[in-house]
């Protein structure tokens, strides 16, 4: 792109709110690669029709946070060197990443030899999942190609546990071993739990078939990993503005549907279902499902970008073991800006058009289908069952102690 060009790009990026950091830079190669990013943000979302005065205002944290992650999924590990990074954490939660689990994200190639060992935890749900893509790519981490459950894993009897994965079983191998399948490029790993009681396993990955690189073999791959990172992050905000505006070319607006997550690396024995949603400042919305048993379920509240939102000092989000289950077995949830004093009520944070509602069922018994109506504030009362849970201020202040005592005694990978 020719310079005149990249100086249109940044300035249109800039009058968007999102030039800044380029133009920091002071020119040169870098400023310019930062200028084309920031400025096709800003082409992306009003390409996409994320042009409200809401949303303009959203964008610059949406790309820098975007930018963030990419750069730590690309520098904080390395494909001769792997080890699980943080990836999407509670602070850049871009994806909608489920607030109890800590994911990690190490590069692979699926030529490698490699073993994967720690201890193991008392999690709802642990697991690794062989992924294609990868920011070190230049890409999203893409579909899942296979999948190892912890809990199958032989562990002694502190829990300590180690097993191998390559494409083929090494010779002389007494360990426990995992096919990699040819088109694994990344490794991610999950760690669930729902409650303070359950505690996380710690994990590590190593590669056995190369040596270490030296460090300046490894510094001068630089300038490629810039690359890649801004080629992963132009195509993630592009991804998530255009996977919004699928669901609700699939009808997401009107009710919840089910949405298939394989190519994006969801669990084998997880569905996931999406609804958007749009508000007056005096309606809220009901969303009820039958609770069947399940290992595990939750019920989120996402940005129109598809971005988890505080879940550690706000009620954004809660899972089975959080939320009041009606004596008619079914599960009820209240989604509006203000707390109108329901025990589940869930902080739609201001967001009015465009937001989201993702709602998880793992190893269900039965797979209900949740159900939305629209209602004013004032008929809120009277629109729920009569052995509703409501609380008063105080009882409101101890459920977000609570809740924050919980997340911030985990949130870190």
């Amino acid at each position: 792109m020719h310079r005149r060009e990249l100086l249109k790009w940044s300035g249109a990026a800039m009058a968007a709110g999102l030039a800044a950091p380029a133009l920091a830079m002071n020119g040169g190669v870098a400023g310019d690669q930062l200028a084309v990013y920031f400025a096709d943000a800003s082409a992306a979302a009003k390409e996409l029709g994320f042009t409200g005065e809401a949303l303009q205002a959203a964008l610059p944290r949406q790309a820098l946070m975007v930018l963030a992650g990419s750069y730590t999924a690309v520098f904080g590990s390395d494909i001769e060197n792997p080890e699980f990074i943080p990836y999407i954490p509670y602070f850049m939660p871009y994806l909608a990443p489920n607030p109890d689990t800590f994911y990690g994200i190490a590069p692979i190639d699926s030529q490698g030899v490699y073993r994967v060992s720690g201890t193991k935890g008392t999690e709802t749900i642990a697991g690794v999942v062989m992924r294609d893509g990868g920011a070190h790519l230049g890409r999203l981490s893409g579909r899942r190609v296979g999948e190892i459950d912890l809990a199958s894993i032989e562990a002694d009897d502190d829990g300590n546990f180690s097993f191998l994965l390559s494409r083929e079983r090494p010779a002389d191998n007494r360990e426990q071993w995992f096919a990699l399948p040819a088109e694994t490029r990344c490794l991610m790993a999950r760690r669930v739990t729902k409650t303070l009681a359950e505690r996380d396993g710690q994990w590590d990955v190593q590669r056995l078939d190369l040596p270490p690189k030296p460090l300046a073999q490894t510094l001068a791959k630089n300038e490629e990993r810039v690359a890649q990172v801004l080629a992963c992050a132009k195509t993630t905000f592009r991804f998530l503005l255009g996977y919004m505006n699928g669901l609700r070319a699939k009808g997401a607006e009107q009710g919840f549907i089910l949405d298939e997550q394989t190519d994006y690396g969801g669990l084998v024995s997880q569905i996931y279902f999406f609804h958007l949603f749009n508000l007056a400042a005096d309606e809220a919305l009901i969303i009820e499902s039958t609770a069947p048993a399940a290992k595990y379920w939750s019920l989120q509240v996402l940005d129109p970008f598809a971005t988890s939102l505080d879940f550690v000092h706000h009620q954004t989000f809660m899972n089975d073991a959080q939320a009041h289950v009606d004596a008619d077995g079914k599960v009820r949830f209240v989604l509006c800006a203000s707390d109108p004093g329901v025990a589940n009520w869930l902080d739609s944070g201001g967001w009015q058009q465009g937001g989201g509602l993702l709602w998880r069922w793992n190893e269900a018994a039965e797979t209900p289908q949740p159900t939305v109506r629209k209602i004013k504030l004032s008929g809120l009362r009277a629109a729920l069952p009569a052995g509703t849970l409501w609380l008063d201020e105080a009882g409101r202040r101890e459920a977000l102690t609570a809740r924050a005592h919980f997340y911030k005694n985990r949130r870190l990978f």
